[in-house]
């Protein structure tokens, strides 16, 4: 396949260990099962391990029909004070990858960066075997999409991914 695009910006980061155990503990260790919920919790384990608690989480009340920022980063770039990122976590895999990026248009309207997070097995598990059955059999991997891929076609950017993941 020959690109035509520079695909240096796309980033993987990728957790293993106690660094994955800690954040699945905590999702399950929740009393509350909401989306929000754990979404904050996946929001302060980045901010923690990529940024350094640099980053300002959104803690405002959420309306419908409102857009919020997920996390405000330090900006790299000349006159802008912040960067914002937008995190889609997702639990199989690269299942849902397609999904988010057709929604490019919508989270880069308002976001700089695209979160795409989910969890790689490690080993294979019986289908009915649940997360706490082990201890850490995932890896958390998440990739950082920047808003200068907004033009890329799907298909392009799909097929560079997931040959990076």
């Amino acid at each position: 396949m020959k690109l035509f695009h520079d695909y240096k910006a796309i980033s993987f980061h990728a957790f293993w260990s106690r660094d994955t155990s800690k954040v699945i503990n905590e999702v399950l260790n929740k009393k509350s099962k909401s989306y929000a919920t754990h979404h904050d919790i996946f929001l302060r384990f980045i901010n923690d391990k990529l940024f350094k608690g640099q980053g300002v989480l959104n803690k405002e009340f959420r309306r419908e029909g409102k857009t919020y920022p997920d996390l405000l980063i330090p900006s790299k770039t000349e006159g802008k004070e912040y960067e914002i990122i937008e995190l889609r976590t997702h639990t199989s895999e690269l299942k849902y990858l397609r999904r988010e990026l057709n929604k490019r248009e919508e989270i880069f309207a308002f976001s700089d960066y695209l979160y795409f997070a989910y969890f790689l097995r490690r080993v294979w598990k019986e289908k009915n075997e649940i997360l706490k059955a082990h201890d850490c059999i995932y890896y958390l991997v998440i990739i950082s999409i920047p808003k200068t891929t907004e033009k890329i076609p799907i298909n392009e950017l799909e097929a560079v991914i997931k040959m990076g993941a």
